[in-house]
């Protein structure tokens, strides 16, 4: 739905001295700028408002739901105008800039932006709310709710306000709205398992989460009343937490925004019962298609084929005889891909533990954990199984450098051929694993046999996803890039793989006038503007064989979000800028671990990194992740 202005004052001789929400005193011409915003944008998008209607509409919802004295509830316009949906408050910061992108892209849709400003030069901050409506050149086209007449209500924004600062030192928090022919209702509750906490009603202008259980750590994002949380710590601790003044719990918001929130503003909220599903019930003298239809998709509900007759009843089998347990086996060996290199036994499951000794390949190993798990954990990256040598060293191996053997009895009389216990080769496979063959007899003449399938490097796959911006209209994806053929119309949230080199790619992600080379699920292949694409799934960091490295590498924390964060030439917030590095970008440690490691995620604290290109400088230690 495009947004067609309606210009409004907050000075209006009708409402501005009104009382503004429950204030006692406050009024609409004083503090009612966010407000005249909103019933601005309501009447632009269709739902003819006007402050003094507006205001007393969220009063009805009740303390909490429109207002919290006089501040305002954002989702209290989505309460009244469901197809008007809170996305998100976005406060910038010195890692989360003015997001110019999403702003120009919802604004080229005919979406309107509520945007705070710090509006005087004055010291402190001047807060004020005002409604973008276009861009023009490198300035944006306001409505001002405190502009004097209805001639100086449209201005540009820098032109106004700015005083020599830029776009980006004016705005201060992003009050993002989206209304589609289908707006979103009041924030509803993910599908997904585990515990939820949501924001209390009665939170002023939302609850800011945090990069660090600190009320002074730098702010992630705000997440608005009522919104639901999914909880990333254990269950049992938060639960005694939620409303605990001085404790916080780490959550992910449904934007995937993880950080920390103050958990005396929360409260628990329970997902609903899944509704039970009726059972189809056959009636002895009914036909077939008189089955009980469900309320599913077609796809879900096939057509039911004709009953024929009754089929006898066969006498039921006797129940067959379980087999024999057999016994896990508890050898291991070290994968033949070590080579020369060798495998090292750690004291602890982790790369910087120290080295107890260094295994050959194809060196035989005992399981001292258990076995099971052990066995279900063999090949897996970034998993550690507890072993011992012949020797009795013991200590943790890296399992994607292990393999299981296949003990395999010889074909004599005696033996019968039969396969015994050992690796799980799978008869039904359209292939199997070609083996790699060493023999060694044993007491019982057995053949043990190493299975280890050849290693086929996968090439890392790196996805994006349609940002929900594009609203209806979709994102067109053409056969070259900017006025090629449409080759078909991509939905908002699809996700894409990228058909380009990810180092290149991911720095074109959300740029204005770039183009990305990717393909769909059906294998549909083309370009597409790189400005309405989002960041996707990564592929899983894969270690090296060689696993004997000691340098610590690190990545920049997704929490930065497109700003980056700054490789600077010295630690400090003051020292020149070298590069602005992407979320996820991979650093080596310049410094030793055992210094860099306890850094990692903490407030005030730097670390020495260099980048794939050879960049060097310091980073926040705040804002990397191992």
């Amino acid at each position: 739905m495009t947004f067609t202005s309606n210009i409004l004052s907050q000075n209006d001789s009708r409402w501005n001295n009104l009382k503004l929400g429950f204030h006692a005193s406050e009024t609409i011409g004083q503090e009612g700028c966010a407000l005249t915003c909103l019933a601005m944008m309501a009447s632009g998008y269709g739902y003819p408002e006007t402050p003094d209607k507006l205001n007393k509409k969220l009063i009805d919802l009740g303390p909490g739901n429109g207002y919290v004295n006089s501040l305002m509830v954002w989702s209290g316009l989505t309460r009244l105008y469901p197809k008007i949906g809170i996305k998100e408050v976005y406060v910038c910061s010195d890692v989360k800039p003015v997001p110019v992108e999403r702003i120009d892209s919802l604004l080229e849709y005919g979406q309107a932006v509520l945007v705070e400003i710090d509006s005087s030069m004055a010291a402190g901050e001047q807060s004020h709310w005002v409604l973008l409506t276009g861009k023009k050149d490198d300035d944006y086209i306001m409505l001002d709710p405190l502009a004097p007449s209805a001639e100086e209500s449209v201005r540009l924004l820098v032109d106004r306000y700015g005083s020599g600062r830029a776009v980006d030192q004016l705005i201060t928090s992003v009050a993002f709205y989206e209304c589609w022919e289908t707006g979103d209702g009041e924030p509803v509750i993910p599908a997904l398992p585990g515990m939820f906490v949501q924001v209390l009603p009665s939170t002023t202008k939302g609850l800011r989460m945090r990069v660090q259980p600190d009320a002074s750590a730098s702010i992630v994002t705000v997440e608005i009343a009522r919104t639901p949380l999914l909880v990333l710590e254990d269950e049992a601790r938060a639960s005694s937490k939620v409303g605990v003044t001085d404790q916080w719990i780490k959550v992910r918001d449904p934007q995937g925004f993880e950080g920390y929130v103050a958990a005396w503003y929360l409260e628990e909220c329970r997902m609903p019962a899944p509704e039970e599903v009726p059972v189809p019930v056959l009636n002895e003298t009914s036909p077939a298609d008189s089955l009980l239809k469900l309320d599913m998709p077609e796809e879900m509900n096939p057509p039911v084929p004709a009953v024929g007759p009754a089929p006898e009843i066969q006498p039921e089998p006797s129940t067959p005889e379980p087999p024999t347990p057999v016994k896990t086996s508890k050898t291991i060996y070290v994968s033949s891909d070590v080579a020369g290199r060798g495998l090292r036994l750690r004291a602890q499951p982790n790369l910087q533990a120290e080295t107890v000794t260094i295994l050959d390949a194809r060196q035989k190993l005992e399981i001292i954990e258990d076995a099971s798990a052990a066995r279900g954990k063999v090949g897996v990256i970034n998993q550690w199984i507890n072993v011992r040598t012949e020797k009795g060293e013991s200590g943790y191996c890296a399992a994607w450098l292990l393999v299981l053997p296949v003990i395999q009895q010889s074909t004599n009389k005696e033996t019968g051929g039969e396969l015994a216990t050992g690796l799980a080769v799978d008869p039904l496979a359209e292939t199997q694993p070609t083996p790699v063959y060493r023999v060694e007899p044993t007491a019982e003449q057995e053949l043990t046999v190493i299975v280890e399938p050849a290693i086929q490097p996968k090439e890392p796959e790196y996805t994006v996803i349609v940002s929900k911006n594009v609203g209806k209209m979709g994102l067109r994806l053409r056969t070259t890039p900017v006025n090629g053929s449409v080759i078909m119309v991509l939905k908002a949230e699809t996700e894409l793989t990228v058909l380009e080199p990810w180092e290149t790619a991911h720095t074109k992600i959300g740029v204005k006038n770039e183009w990305l080379h990717v393909k769909n699920e059906d294998g549909k292949s083309g370009f597409t503007a790189a400005w309405f694409l989002e960041t996707g799934k990564q592929p899983e960091k894969v270690i090296s064989p060689d696993e004997t490295t000691t340098d610590l590498v690190v990545n920049v924390s997704p929490v930065v979000g497109t700003g980056g964060l700054r490789l600077r030439t010295a630690p400090n917030l003051k020292s020149t800028i070298v590069k602005k590095l992407p979320p996820l970008t991979p650093l080596v440690v310049l410094e030793p671990v055992d210094a860099a490691s306890p850094k990692i995620g903490v407030m005030d604290q730097w670390l020495n990194v260099s980048t794939k290109d050879g960049a060097a400088g310091y980073v926040a230690a705040w804002y990397v992740v191992r």
